[in-house]
């Protein structure tokens, strides 16, 4: 799998290089390599998709680097920066319309917090400002046929 992304990273980088970069960064999570390595994996990871403006991929990182801090037993600054990248992946699943996935995240999140907390992680969808819908019409579709017009 990983020498298969790696070839089609070669070939797409815009599409697969972060892919790559997360999946590298999942493994390290979990061998042997120093934290830091593993970090600055999942930081390349989430910068290639900002820079991609791959929403699904940016989400994805946040939340498993999120998890990597988390579990990572270490000091409280791993637990917070843990906790702030999960909340920046509940934010990116909205951006990306995953609002099933962003809730699911936030329950998790506001159990990790635990009760005595007062903040809790909102579940209102993040308004953005470069945000449209397409319509029927914009999309070149009539009314009557759903196939779009060539």
């Amino acid at each position: 799998c990983l020498k298969t992304l790696s070839r089609m990273a070669r070939i797409a980088p815009h599409y697969c290089l972060s892919k790559l970069r997360l999946l590298q960064a999942c493994l390290f999570s979990v061998s042997s390599r120093k934290k830091h390595i593993v970090v600055q994996q999942f930081m390349v990871a989430i910068a290639l998709a900002q820079l991609n403006g791959s929403f699904c991929d940016e989400a994805v990182a946040c939340e498993q680097y999120g998890r990597y801090l988390l579990g990572d037993n270490g000091d409280s600054d791993s637990r917070s920066e843990g906790l702030a990248q999960l909340r920046r992946a509940c934010a990116v699943f909205r951006r990306w319309s995953a609002n099933r996935k962003a809730e699911m995240l936030e329950n998790e999140l506001n159990q990790e917090l635990g009760d005595s907390m007062t903040t809790k992680i909102s579940t209102e969808p993040v308004q953005l400002e470069n945000s449209f819908r397409v319509t029927e019409e914009e999309e070149g579709r009539d009314s009557n046929n759903t196939n779009p017009t060539i």
